[in-house]
C-alpha cells in the first residue's frame, strides 16, 4: 500500500476530531487533504515528517499537496471514525506513528483531554481494491499527567520577530536555594515539545535526579541541517540563536547551574544537538542524540571552541534516518568518527548489553571511546535491529523499541560526568 493511502486514513481519522470537513467526503485525495489542511487552521495538531515522502510535494501557499489523483473510497467508516472521535473532552490529536505494510496501514494517535488525562489509542486500516475493508482500534492506552500538571511551566518570548514557545519541567525538590542542571529536549520532525516530553518520559528522570527540563517549540521544524536533504524542508530561521536566548531567559527565571547545561534531541531533535555542539559548545556541556546524525553542512561548518562529550544512540533498521546516511545525511559512522577524532579520543571498547527483554526482538552494542581530551568521552549505543525510536519509551507501532535499556536515564547518567568548568566531574 502506498503512502498516500495511509495518508488519506489519517486525514479522515483527524478530521473528524476537528469536525471542519463537512457534508459527503468526495472521492478526490486532493481535494480531502486541501480541507483537511484548512480544518487543521488554530488547531494543534501536528503532521509527522513520515507522512509526506516522494510522492508529496511543498509549497508555502498550500503545504503538502499530493501529486496524484487516484481515487480511495471512505464510504461506511466516516461514520464510527466521528463517533470515536467524539469527546466533548477532546483537547487535541496530534499524530505520534504511521506505517504502512502490505495492504494494511498502521497508526499511533495521542489524545489529550480538557480534564487532564492524556492517551494513545493505536489502530490500523485494511485497504483492498482501493476501499476500506477493515478498521479496528486497540484499547486507549491511558499515561497520567496529573502528578506532572503543576510540575509544567508554559513560557513564551519574542526572537527574531516570532513568538517562541517551550515548556519548563520543574522537579519536586526544586528550590530557588541552590542550582540546578538544565536539559534541554529537542522534538522531532513535525512534533512539539508536549509529544516529546510524553513520548521520551524524561520528566521521571528529572525528578528522580533533580534537574530541570525545557521543552522548546521548533516553527515548526529545527534549522539543524536536516533540510539539506530537501525531502525534509525547514524554515531559515536562527534556531541556534533561539536556544542561546532560551537559556537566558530560562536563567532569569529559574535558578540554573549555567556550567551543566545539555542539550538531546530525537530524530530532527538529534540533528539539532549536533548543531548545537557545534555553534554554542561555549554552553552546551554536553550533548546526545537520539536516530539523527549531523548533516553535511553541520558536518562541514562545525567549529567547536572546545571538545565536547557525546553520545548516540541509533536503531540498524531505523528507516527514517538511517544508519548508513542519506543524501546529505552523514552516517552514523561518519557522524561519530567526526567526535571520536576531534575529541582525540584514542581508547575504544564494545561491550554487549544483558538481553534483558528478549521480546524486543532486539539488542544493545556498546562502543565506548575513552582517552579524549578533557575527559570528553564518546559513546555510541548500536541497537541492532532496533527502529526510528527511543529505548524505553513507548513503542511506536511499526518499529523495534528496545526495552533492554531506557535511554533517558543513559542520557543522564552520561550528561551528569560533564559542566563546562571541568569537563568531568567527579559524582
Amino acid at each position: 500500500m502506498s503512502i498516500r493511502k495511509v495518508l488519506l486514513v489519517l486525514i479522515l481519522v483527524l478530521s473528524s476530531s476537528c469536525s471542519s470537513i463537512n457534508g459527503q467526503i468526495e472521492d478526490n485525495p486532493v481535494e480531502i487533504y486541501l480541507a483537511f489542511e484548512e480544518s487543521l487552521k488554530g488547531t494543534d495538531i501536528q503532521l509527522p515528517m513520515s507522512f509526506f515522502h516522494e510522492e508529496a510535494v511543498f509549497t508555502s501557499d498550500t503545504g503538502y499537496i499530493l501529486e496524484h489523483t487516484e481515487l480511495t473510497t471512505f464510504e461506511g467508516i466516516k461514520t464510527e471514525v466521528q463517533e470515536w472521535m467524539d469527546d466533548p473532552n477532546l483537547k487535541d490529536a496530534v499524530i505520534l506513528d504511521i506505517y504502512s505494510e502490505g495492504d494494511t496501514a498502521f497508526f499511533r494517535i495521542e489524545l489529550n483531554s480538557l480534564d487532564g488525562w492524556s492517551g494513545a489509542q493505536d489502530g490500523y486500516a485494511v485497504i483492498k481494491e482501493g476501499k476500506i475493508f477493515q478498521l479496528h482500534y486497540d484499547p486507549l492506552e491511558l499515561y497520567s499527567t496529573a502528578n506532572e500538571s503543576t510540575q509544567i511551566e508554559k513560557g513564551s518570548f519574542e526572537f527574531d520577530g516570532q513568538e517562541r514557545e517551550h515548556l519548563v519541567f520543574i522537579p519536586d525538590n526544586y528550590t530557588d536555594a541552590k542550582s540546578y542542571p538544565l536539559v534541554i529536549f529537542l522534538h522531532g520532525y513535525g512534533g512539539n515539545g508536549q509529544g516529546g516530553m510524553e513520548f521520551s518520559q524524561l520528566n521521571q528522570v528529572g525528578n528522580t535526579y533533580n534537574f530541570l527540563i525545557v521543552y522548546p517549540n521548533g516553527i515548526p521544524n529545527w534549522n539543524s541541517g536536516i533540510g539539506d536533504n530537501p525531502t525534509s524542508s525547514t524554515p531559515d530561521v536562527n534556531d541556534v540563536g533561539y536556544i542561546d536566548a532560551l537559556i537566558d531567559t530560562l536563567s532569569n527565571s529559574f535558578n540554573i547551574d549555567l556550567g551543566r547545561i545539555y542539550a538531546t534531541g530525537f530524530s530532527n531533535g538529534g540533528f539539532m544537538a549536533y548543531k548545537l555542539a557545534c555553534q554554542l559548545s561555549h554552553r552546551i556541556a554536553a550533548v546526545a542524540s537520539v536516530s539523527g546524525v549531523m548533516s553535511t553542512s553541520t558536518l562541514d561548518k562545525c567549529n567547536p571552541s572546545r571538545a565536547i562529550p557525546v553520545l548516540h544512540i541509533h536503531g540498524t533498521k531505523d528507516n527514517m534516518v538511517f544508519i548508513d546516511g542519506l543524501k546529505e545525511w552523514r552516517s552514523v559512522e561518519e557522524t561519530v568518527r567526526y567526535w571520536t577524532n576531534f575529541n582525540n579520543c584514542d581508547i575504544s571498547e564494545m561491550t554487549v548489553l544483558q538481553d534483558s527483554d528478549p521480546t524486543d526482538d532486539c539488542t544493545v552494542e556498546k562502543y565506548s571511546y575513552t582517552n579524549c581530551t578533557n575527559n570528553s568521552n564518546v559513546t555510541y549505543y548500536k541497537v541492532i535491529n532496533g527502529g526510528h525510536t527511543w529505548p524505553g519509551a513507548y513503542p511506536i507501532i511499526y518499529q523495534n523499541t528496545n526495552k533492554d535499556m531506557d535511554a533517558s536515564i543513559e542520557i543522564w547518567n552520561f550528561f551528569k560526568d560533564y559542566q563546562l568548568s571541568q569537563t568531568s566531574v567527579e559524582n
